[in-house]
């Protein structure tokens, strides 16, 4: 009986204590919530806000989405050349001015059950600060993720040699030998960057051609001296020491195999759409990406939905943005015959961190000279000003400067401008901060705004 009881008080707690943790958090109303920060949302946003309905925007992980891989977008209309990042910048921008609210969050479930709407969300890197959003209209303009190889070693060498992002982690391959799998357009615009980076680019290609649809960009890409496209061809296993790649195995059409020496392995493979949240709550196609049923709506009335979450064939940023555009105005006609009245905004303030005394490295001989000097620990961040991790630790590493002023020296290094210093400490990853003694012996690095943020806090 008592084993029952038990079993009984563990099972209910199980089940009620996280229905109370959820129904504690605090909530956050607004008319319309967009889930997504890439093109399609942040227009969609815009609209939203110029049309008198300002939107929360749920940014996820990754804000901007994928366009911010590309280093050269050469189709967007009036721009001729400008670099994913920066046209992410600028719309994420024009969407603020007009009144949307941009949230560095994630989402943790989403309920379209029942009206409103309801979606947990938590902080990228503190999954602690958790808030439940309630909504009269949703649009969702998730994405999709890159699927994997699943050859021997890719999983270990996740991050430490095996990436998505040329843009994001290419320039830490600067005059290395790296490889990108893929045969589409993604992959002809990975290689093409990291062509001007890398000494050789090698380009794996499963079938018997390139299928992308920019000819310009592939007849580009076969004029590069350092590329070689291999045809055929697989990966079969990933190598190398404890934390670097440094060769890959191939196989061709014949079977036949052979080891290749590369340092990087970049994968554009093809996309899974972000709609795990989403399963059994609105329709979706046997690959899991949502289908719209009236215009860009939704099963789901209310529920819109917009960009590459929708689109298995096309993924296109204009595309995208179109959409967004329409189902902004659908939202609105959906909010005015349903006679819901526009819920008073609140814009978080973000706290504002002093600034410390960090100092900016750009040589390693001005570091061995602080070195020298320094009567107590260093430590060293490791940034790039096109890596948005990087960007939102920025205002820690600030403060941390003066809080600690007394324990750590705090320094930072442009990985683009003092590659000696990066090279040296064979940074990988961004953000990467290495703890070290006063004399230089590295004592720990940690990697990612949440590991970081957990170890300084530890020292203070």
């Amino acid at each position: 009986m008592l084993i029952f009881i038990h079993k009984f008080v563990s099972w209910f707690f199980c089940l009620i204590f996280p229905l109370y943790s959820w129904a504690s958090l605090p909530e956050y109303k607004t008319d319309v919530v967009v889930l997504g920060g890439g093109i399609g949302g942040l227009t969609a946003a815009i609209y939203l806000a110029r049309g008198g309905i300002p939107p929360l925007v749920i940014e996820g992980k990754v804000p901007g989405g994928a366009i911010i891989q590309s280093k050269k977008v050469q189709n967007w209309p009036g721009d001729i050349e400008i670099s994913g990042f920066d046209l992410i910048e600028k719309i994420r921008m024009q969407a603020e001015k007009n009144g949307a609210i941009l949230s560095h969050e994630e989402m943790v479930s989403i309920d379209l059950s029942s009206r409103p709407f309801s979606i947990i969300v938590q902080d990228v890197y503190d999954s602690t600060k958790q808030r439940k959003i309630i909504a009269d209209a949703c649009i969702i303009a998730m994405g999709t993720k890159t699927q994997l190889l699943g050859a021997i070693g890719e999983k270990k060498y996740e991050s430490q040699g095996v990436y998505t992002c040329a843009v994001c982690d290419g320039p830490l391959y600067r005059d290395k030998i790296v490889s990108v799998v893929g045969g589409g357009d993604a992959s002809v615009l990975e290689a093409d960057y990291l062509s001007g980076i890398a000494k050789k680019v090698y380009v794996l290609v499963r079938g018997s051609q390139l299928k992308g649809i920019e000819a310009t960009r592939k007849e580009n890409l076969f004029k590069k001296e350092n590329v070689e496209i291999l045809y055929n061809t697989e990966i079969v296993e990933i190598k190398g020491s404890d934390s670097a790649v440094e060769k890959i195995v191939i196989q061709n059409k014949a079977m036949d195999q052979r080891e290749l020496d590369v340092d990087a392995v970049f994968l554009a493979i093809g996309a899974i759409p972000n709609t795990q949240l989403l399963e059994g709550q609105i329709e979706l196609d046997d690959k899991g990406y949502i289908i719209h049923k009236n215009n860009l709506e939704t099963s789901v009335s209310g529920v819109f939905a917009v960009g590459d979450v929708t689109d298995p064939v096309f993924k296109q940023a204009i595309s995208a943005g179109g959409e967004g555009a329409k189902a902004a105005i659908q939202a609105q006609s959906y909010l005015s015959s349903h006679k819901k009245r526009p819920t008073p905004k609140f814009v978080e303030q973000r706290p504002q961190y002093p600034v410390g005394q960090v100092i900016e490295i750009n040589s390693l001989n001005q570091l061995q000279e602080i070195f020298k000097s320094s009567q107590i620990p260093i430590i060293v961040d490791f940034y790039a000003t096109w890596c948005s991790p990087c960007r939102y630790l920025s205002p820690f590493i600030d403060t941390w400067a003066k809080e600690l002023q007394d324990k750590v020296l705090v320094c930072k290094v442009n990985i683009d401008t003092a590659r000696d210093v990066a090279g040296l400490y064979n940074i990988r990853s961004m953000p990467t901060v290495v703890h070290m003694d006063a004399q230089g012996r590295e004592i720990t690095r940690k990697v990612g705004p949440q590991e970081i943020i957990k170890h300084v806090n530890s020292l203070k």
